[in-house]
């Protein structure tokens, strides 16, 4: 499972496993660095505000958009909101997020991840998809939503309105797509 741009350089996972196997390495020391990661949060629902900066009717209306999505056409769309990644890059902690969560159906991999970190210097978003939504959710599709949608209304009225811009894009695009459908084991050979 990843996204598009999950090969840009090594993610923290490979780093801590490098630095175990450098001889005079102390275990501790890559435990260290492990502990300084931000924890991922449970999948509780399409919105995880883990900063608690959302109002519950910010959340309850992202979570119905979302939830009409995924019964239109199945795609698992879930947003994240944490206080920060740091130090950790962005788009390492999406990754993390979004293999642990195991987003999109088994054999489609239409899951999307729409990720704000609210006190990352500046704030950021990323939207991260599953290799069943390229197609429908290209790296240029991501950054025009970011751009002229999600961004405008952080700055504006804040992580809420963000989410909830990001929500009414992204299903916007998707649902203008076919439902995609889970690919048919292949039939073993005797």
């Amino acid at each position: 499972r990843g996204h598009k741009g999950s090969a840009r350089g090594l993610t923290w996972g490979i780093v801590l496993a490098l630095l175990l196997l450098l001889p005079g390495v102390d275990p501790a020391a890559a435990d260290a660095v492990a502990a300084a990661l931000v924890t991922i949060p449970p999948l509780e629902g399409t919105v995880v505000d883990a900063a608690g900066v959302l109002a519950p009717g910010e959340i309850a209306q992202a979570d119905a958009t979302l939830r009409q999505l995924r019964q239109q056409n199945g795609a698992q769309v879930v947003v994240l909101v944490v206080d920060h990644t740091t130090p950790e890059p962005l788009e390492d902690y999406a990754q993390r997020v979004f293999t642990t969560w195991r987003l999109g159906r088994k054999g489609v991999d239409d899951g999307l991840l729409f990720l704000l970190a609210v006190n990352n210097p500046p704030p950021r978003t990323r939207i991260h998809t599953g290799y069943g939504l390229e197609g429908s959710m290209p790296d240029a599709t991501a950054k025009r939503i970011l751009a002229e949608h999600v961004r405008p209304a952080l700055q504006a009225t804040g992580p809420g309105a963000a989410v909830n811009a990001a929500a009414e894009e992204i299903s916007r695009v998707l649902a203008a797509r076919p439902a995609a459908q889970p690919q048919a084991a292949a039939p073993a050979d005797e």
